[in-house]
């Protein structure tokens, strides 16, 4: 067991997650295979079951995957956008460049009625 996954057990009431639901973000995806989480995959190795910290085991190369890793991940992401058209773009632009006026206007008479009321108390 990966020891950031007792970190879910605390968010879950104490109630550990069910067999293979993780809440760890290094253990989708298969990060753990690759060698990207200290979880121990088998038998053998340290001190009570775990792996060396990954500072210890973390080369150059693995940074180097890591890297990749996020950014193909982050493209993926950018693919599954559902990206606004050019006109519901401009449409809500218009929205919130009126909505900004109309506060800014409020909010100026309350400032300059506010101001008057302090005026009048204070003379």
């Amino acid at each position: 067991m990966c020891p950031r996954s007792l970190w879910g057990e605390a968010r879950m009431g104490g109630k550990a997650p069910r067999r293979g639901k993780s809440l760890h973000p290094c253990h989708y995806r298969g990060r753990v295979e690759r060698g990207l989480c200290p979880r121990k995959l088998s038998g053998g190795g340290s001190e009570g079951g775990q792996s060396p910290p990954p500072r210890e085991r973390e080369s150059g190369m693995q940074f180097v995957t890591r890297v990749r890793e996020f950014f193909k991940e982050v493209l993926a992401e950018f693919r599954r956008v559902n990206w606004p058209s050019r006109q519901e773009l401009a449409n809500s632009t218009v929205v919130v460049l009126v909505v900004t006026l109309v506060v800014a206007f409020f909010l100026g008479l309350v400032d300059i009625g506010l101001a008057r009321v302090v005026e009048r108390i204070l003379r």
